[in-house]
């Protein structure tokens, strides 16, 4: 599966969850990612990187978890969670991830406890 295969299905999930292609891009706002936009996305164009940031950033999911199989929708409760915090809290859980995702790219290769 492709980084844009993986980052469609995820937005796919999110969609189901918001609803409407419409309500996630009402959330979005303030982003060029439009209703429109969205369903070009989800309809196969490919899906470039910093629009996946936009996605996290607009809607508070962590940084990279667009790029993550699974990700979204196993950290969905997460996710919820997360934003609902401050904006320093979510920062640092951002800088959290980006430094575990940097230390273990690949999440087979995370230790584990």
């Amino acid at each position: 599966m492709t980084i844009s295969q993986i980052r469609r299905k995820n937005l796919s999930f999110i969609v189901s969850n918001y609803g409407t292609e419409t309500e996630v891009g009402r959330q979005l706002k303030t982003s060029h990612l439009t209703q429109q936009h969205i369903s070009a996305l989800l309809n196969k164009r490919y899906m470039r990187g910093d629009e996946a940031r936009i996605i996290e950033t607009k809607l508070g999911i962590p940084n990279g978890w667009m790029d993550q199989l699974g990700w979204v929708n196993a950290g969905w409760p997460l996710i919820e969670r997360v934003r609902l915090l401050d904006a320093n809290a979510k920062s640092l859980i951002n800088e959290v991830v980006t430094f575990m995702h940097s230390r273990y790219p690949n999440p087979k290769s995370q230790p584990s406890s």
